[in-house]
């Protein structure tokens, strides 16, 4: 089986219960309390705002500077703070939900992670699946 069909039956597996993405509450720290209480749970990061994952990349009066994402991926302690999961404790079922209202830096911030995850070295980082909460006006 493809890591999509793995990834789909773990979601179908796994989707009786699921803890809502909310903003400030559901970081790393929460969702391993969470998985410790249960370890069928599917579980949603807080919304990562687009902007705020692309910002790295994106500085200066309007101009748009581009950097290796693989660089950003890798040394930016705020790509591992956003991303991250418990080093200690296994994530298991989770989706990560990047939010915002850009399609281009939407697409980007999903390219950075699909770029970290591929990493495996520099921060832990898999999850089953991703979510695009697309227009959010959250910042």
């Amino acid at each position: 089986a493809t890591d999509r069909e793995a990834n789909n039956e773990i979601l179908r597996s796994n989707s009786r219960l699921s803890l809502a993405p909310m903003m400030d509450y559901t970081d790393r720290h929460f969702r391993a309390m969470v998985r410790l209480v249960s370890s069928r749970t599917l579980l949603h990061t807080e919304m990562v705002a687009a902007d705020d994952l692309v910002g790295d990349e994106d500085r200066g009066g309007g101009k748009t500077k581009r950097r290796d994402r693989r660089s950003v991926a890798s040394s930016s302690p705020r790509v591992q703070e956003l991303l991250g999961q418990s080093a200690t404790i296994r994530e298991g079922p989770s989706v990560l939900q990047l939010g915002g209202n850009d399609a281009s830096k939407l697409h980007t911030a999903a390219k950075i992670y699909h770029e970290c995850s591929s990493q495996g070295k520099t921060l832990s980082l898999k999850y089953t699946s991703l979510n695009l909460n697309c227009g959010c006006p959250s910042p």
